[in-house]
């Protein structure tokens, strides 16, 4: 016969078993642990060009890259046609044209810091691409004439001119996509920049070597003036005049200490903040 102290001692013993017996059990039909989800390698890789294709700003500079890469094109591509061949010049004049390009280029770049105190970026980047289908018709008039003195120096202030109206369109590019772009999503948009520029220049400086050499300088001129022209007029009808108003609203999927949320103030269904108006996954409304 079992002594009481024993039974006291053994006591504690089932307990734990049985509470061990318990967690095992719980652990058995406790579901798994929900994994973090991740966008797929194609939705990481396209993020950023769908950015660009669904926010009006984006979609301008677009069609504003196309027009810049139209005059690059025929400034690096033709250069060394112009001042060789129509002008009969040295390979010092080359260089000499193309520090023209690149000196209104940086004159332009160091002066609108100030310009853009005043002006929108809007106002900017639109008349610098317009102000291109103007040098290319200046450039059409220097390709007609078949002699003159007057076509060298008319080629570098041209040259220039181009080198400026490009910066105008450029420089402003970074502060437009960190406004238009939420923070989250910028370097995707930088990226997409990069890419979708670079894939304009695809386009425009085989087809200034192409038209140069098959159907000489003046069709060059015309199809890449062309180009020009139709993009900034497509960038002015897409890009609003007004910019839409920041508004405030709530964000009630996104965790605490998201980067987004900076600023934002805890209401009982999320978060509640004000910006400017962005697009993205983000603000899909």
């Amino acid at each position: 016969m079992a002594r009481r102290g024993d039974t006291a001692k053994t006591a504690p013993r089932h307990q734990h078993a049985q509470q061990a017996e318990a967690a095992r059990r719980c652990s058995r039909n406790r579901p798994p642990p929900e994994t973090p989800r991740t966008a797929g390698v194609y939705a990481k890789a396209t993020a950023g060009t769908r950015l660009f294709f669904g926010t009006p700003q984006l979609r301008a500079l677009l069609a504003l890259n196309l027009a810049v890469a139209a005059a690059s094109a025929m400034v690096t591509v033709n250069s060394v046609v112009y001042v060789r061949d129509r002008l009969g010049l040295d390979a010092a004049d080359v260089s000499l044209a193309l520090g023209a390009y690149g000196g209104g280029s940086m004159a332009v770049a160091l002066l609108l810091p100030r310009v853009l105190d005043r002006d929108s970026d809007r106002t900017v980047m639109l008349r610098g691409a317009l102000l291109l289908t103007l040098v290319f018709a200046g450039l059409g008039a220097v390709t007609a004439a078949d002699s003159g003195g007057w076509r060298w120096p008319a080629l570098l202030l041209t040259w220039a001119a181009f080198g400026g109206a490009c910066s105008m369109v450029l420089t402003p590019t970074g502060r437009l996509i960190r406004r238009a772009a939420p923070p989250e999503e910028r370097a995707q948009a930088f990226a997409a920049q990069f890419s979708l520029s670079h894939s304009c220049w695809l386009l425009t400086y085989p087809l200034a070597g192409w038209l140069g050499a098959e159907a000489g300088l003046g069709a060059a001129v015309a199809a890449l003036g062309a180009i020009a022209l139709a993009a900034g007029l497509l960038a002015v009808r897409m890009w609003p005049a007004r910019e839409p108003l920041g508004m405030e609203h709530e964000h009630t999927d996104l965790h605490d200490g998201h980067p987004h949320l900076t600023g934002a103030v805890r209401v009982p269904s999320g978060w509640r903040h004000s910006h400017d108006r962005l697009a993205g996954s983000l603000h899909a409304h």
